[in-house]
């Protein structure tokens, strides 16, 4: 390219001569980056956010087998022992949605100029990801629980 503009003008200055492709490329690679580490940070979050409910659920099924086994006694069925522990991984994470809207709202003006085409308060990617977040929450909470519906009640009774 530099041949053939300086074939049709000789006494013109070339500096930094370059494609259109280049160009735009090189301005995106911090954004490239930017987003790449959002992305890595926000899986690894998501991933010890779904470890630390795991802990947290199986924790207090652990602390509540007496009581659980109590009520498997009494007549509980396991489908209502399952709902139960559900129900509660359920409303720490409401709250915990409640609470980080809040901060992502208040916080999404300072990321404004990271963010492409979505606005901080998209009420469709905060839909989603408080999707996600319920879902894992799901998944994390279904093992403690399916464990929970089937402890033993003789058992459970027996430890104390």
């Amino acid at each position: 390219m530099k041949a053939a503009l300086r074939e049709l003008d000789p006494d013109l200055a070339l500096y930094r001569v370059r494609t259109v492709d280049e160009i735009v490329r090189v301005s995106l690679q911090d954004r490239s980056t930017t987003t790449t580490l959002f992305i890595f940070f926000g899986s690894l979050g998501l991933l010890l956010a779904a470890v630390g409910l795991y802990g947290l659920m199986a924790y207090l099924v652990a602390q509540r087998r007496r009581d659980i086994g109590i009520r498997m006694s009494l007549g509980a069925v396991q489908g209502r022992i399952i709902t139960e522990v559900l129900r509660h991984g359920l409303i720490s994470t409401g709250m915990g949605l409640c609470l980080g809207a809040l901060v992502s709202l208040a916080m999404g003006r300072f990321l404004a100029s990271q963010l492409f085409k979505v606005s901080p308060g998209d009420p469709l990617t905060l839909g989603t990801s408080a999707l996600l977040l319920c879902l894992v929450n799901l998944a994390a909470s279904l093992i403690p629980a399916v464990r929970a519906a089937r402890i033993d009640p003789v058992l459970a009774l027996r430890d104390e």
